[in-house]
């Protein structure tokens, strides 16, 4: 036996009480990534309905027809927003990469039964889209073909969407908006392509599903993204980023919602119980779910609208401020209100994200990627509007300490990094001692969390994917280690 001695309710509460304390206090309105806050009268809602329900299991509809009946009326009300056809159909999923990965799913075996003798199927999509997809890819044995986007507007062309398309092609995926740069695809021209092509297009509207339509209603020209366009055969959309439920709620809609059976798992062939799956996960939480049904019919139409009335004014507002900084500048048209933003005078801009880090504001630093600039992320919500006036008198002064910080800087880690170094990682049958090096030479060889990431982004920016994403994986293990804990 090794659980460890039993504790009092009191020990317990205040264990949780340290681990809450122990992180950032995203209600601060100073977390501009991750978190997207509801207000507290929305948080009470979801608390209470999640709480009543933590222990309840939608895995088996006979056992807990309530959370089936809130599946259903979600996935109504979902499908009714994004204008979907009346034969089209709705699941509840986890989160955004397990309806991405459904959507994937669903798309190669569409395809796999209408050309039986399709081998080596690929995936086409831009280097914006999520990386759940690039997961469902590697988990389905799908090839991924890149498409670069525009460098001035972070958007794919229909075009290279088209020429990119080939006789394996099972799926194309398309954002709504970009996660990283808030930029809505071209929806409409390459579901033309698609249609012309037979082939499935996702649209991934994890971030943007729920408000973009109270946008388009506020009078933002939103161009169609959704099933009122020919050709969009599935759509994810999160309830737990602007839906503001609590995290673990997806949905994954389809035009036709016989085509569920494509991602759909069953099995009777052993001696239990008959096994049906709906997605990827057996058990799917009671919790989550019936706190995104209160927090729905609680918020309505009525509540989206003010809360993106606001969103809207806050992010015209932000982007001015950010364009009013020397050296800064947008990337791309972001559409929604996640934006994010670049240097011009050479300034490293993921120094400038962990000086705002600094300065009690937490961003995320995107390196560059195919000859995209390194960016940095911001995700607005109805939560944080108020601080906008201290970010931005908070970003002036990081903006100058990071040219300092830059112009100070001489050798370091990145300059470990040669041909050589590369081809051996590369070749290793055991790279790992040199990945430890690696570490220490960054400050991370205790597999702490850095309170500066500049450093170790640009060090990894040095590398290839492939030795890049295996060092992220040795670090991952680094800092998930039990063995810290005891």
């Amino acid at each position: 036996m090794s659980i460890g001695k039993k504790k009092s309710e009191a020990e317990v509460k205040a264990g949780l009480d340290a681990g809450l304390a122990a992180g950032l206090d995203w209600k601060s309105g100073r977390v501009f990534a991750y978190a997207y806050d509801p207000g507290e009268d929305v948080r009470r809602v979801a608390q209470n309905a999640y709480a009543q329900f933590a222990y309840e299991n939608a895995l088996d509809p006979t056992v807990f027809p309530g959370l089936l009946q809130f599946e259903r009326e979600i996935g109504a009300k979902l499908l009714n927003h994004l204008n979907a056809p009346e034969n089209a159909g709705a699941i509840y999923t986890s989160g955004g990469t397990e309806s991405c990965m459904l959507g994937v799913r669903s798309a190669l075996r569409c395809a796999q039964e209408k050309r039986p003798r399709l081998t080596a199927p690929e995936l086409v999509l831009s280097n914006t889209t999520h990386p759940a997809f690039h997961k469902a890819a590697n988990y389905f044995g799908i090839k991924v073909v890149i498409v670069d986007v525009d460098a001035k507007t972070a958007a794919p062309t229909a075009e290279a969407i088209a020429a990119a398309i080939n006789e394996r092609t099972v799926a194309v995926i398309a954002s709504a908006p970009s996660y990283a740069h808030g930029v809505i695809d071209p929806v409409e021209a390459i579901a033309k392509v698609c249609r012309e092509k037979d082939i499935w297009l996702h649209v991934d509207a994890c971030v943007g599903g729920m408000l973009l339509p109270y946008y388009r209603e506020l009078g933002r020209p939103i161009p169609a993204f959704d099933f009122s366009v020919p050709g969009v055969e599935s759509i994810s959309i999160d309830l737990h980023k602007y839906g503001y439920t609590p995290k673990g709620v997806s949905f994954i809609l389809h035009r036709d919602r016989n085509n569920q059976r494509f991602q759909r798992f069953t099995h009777t062939d052993w001696t239990g119980y008959t096994f049906v799956n709906q997605a990827m996960q057996s058990s799917r939480l009671g919790g989550p779910l019936a706190a995104a049904w209160a927090v729905l019919n609680y918020v309505g139409d009525e509540g989206y609208l003010d809360i993106s009335r606001r969103m809207i004014a806050d992010t015209d507002r932000l982007i001015a401020g950010i364009k009013a900084v020397d050296g800064l500048d947008i990337f791309g048209d972001p559409q929604f209100s996640m934006v994010a933003f670049y240097t011009t005078d050479g300034t490293d801009a993921l120094v400038v994200a962990d000086e705002m880090s600094m300065r009690g504001f937490q961003l995320q630093g995107q390196i560059g990627n195919r000859g995209l600039p390194s960016t940095v992320h911001v995700s607005l919500h109805q939560g944080n509007g108020r601080q906008i006036d201290a970010f931005i008198q908070a970003l002036n002064e990081s903006m100058a300490a990071a040219r300092i910080h830059c112009a100070s800087q001489t050798g370091g880690a990145s300059e470990l990094i040669n041909d050589e170094l590369i081809e051996h990682l590369a070749t290793a049958e055991d790279p790992t001692p040199v990945i430890e090096g690696l570490f220490t030479a960054v400050g991370l060889g205790d597999g702490k969390l850095p309170e500066r990431t500049a450093a170790i982004f640009n060090l990894l920016d040095r590398f290839p994917a492939q030795i890049r994403n295996r060092i992220l994986s040795d670090f991952a293990g680094k800092i998930y280690d039990p063995s810290t804990a005891r």
